[in-house]
């Protein structure tokens, strides 16, 4: 899980963002399977291990809260996106705190890249208020520039009105055949 899964040579070498908690969760379900089926012997190496192995991937869970890129990557593979955590996260490992959470951080994230975006075009677009123009001119227009609408504020105002993002539209789209074994996300993304 490791490297560079794009590098000629590599595809599919699992070492893409992507891969890392579906494999961490993987190796969860059989170490709850392990501990399960061990939990009635007698101590020894075999369940000491399970037990070890148990407590790293614990810690690898939260080396991976550290950043919601992890979480992000497999909510917007085609082929798993939420109901991939819901699945297993709410349902397989009975963890729902964690889907609650995983949803609040890939939306976060969303946003965060959305209003820079946003940004980066009104910028482009000249749209954005330099703040000593504003104070300029409303010294100088204080009583025409009354009452009138600001880009900004107004963009910020249907921003806020508008309850269906892009995202929600990707996770509620309808699923095809083909979304189902996709295996470069990047290029199904490019396509779509």
């Amino acid at each position: 899980m490791e490297g560079n899964a794009s590098k000629d040579g590599a595809e599919g070498g699992h070492g893409a963002v992507w891969e890392t908690l579906k494999t961490m969760d993987y190796l969860f379900i059989k170490f709850k399977q392990a501990a399960e089926l061990t939990r009635h012997e007698d101590s020894s190496h075999f369940k000491s291990g399970i037990d070890c192995g148990w407590a790293k991937l614990e810690d690898y869970y939260v080396k991976t809260d550290r950043t919601p890129v992890y979480r992000a990557a497999l909510a917007l593979h085609p082929s798993y996106g939420y109901d991939y955590f819901e699945r297993h996260w709410s349902e397989a490992m009975d963890k729902p705190e964690w889907y609650s959470e995983m949803k609040r951080a890939v939306s976060d994230l969303f946003e965060e890249y959305r209003r820079q975006a946003e940004i980066e075009i009104q910028a482009q677009a000249g749209l954005l208020d330099d703040e000593s123009d504003r104070e300029e001119a409303s010294a100088d227009n204080d009583y025409s520039s009354f009452g009138k609408r600001s880009v900004t504020s107004l963009n910020v105002r249907r921003r806020r009105a508008r309850t269906v993002t892009e995202l929600d539209l990707f996770q509620t789209r309808p699923i095809y055949i083909q979304d189902l074994d996709v295996a470069d996300p990047l290029e199904w993304w490019h396509q779509h």
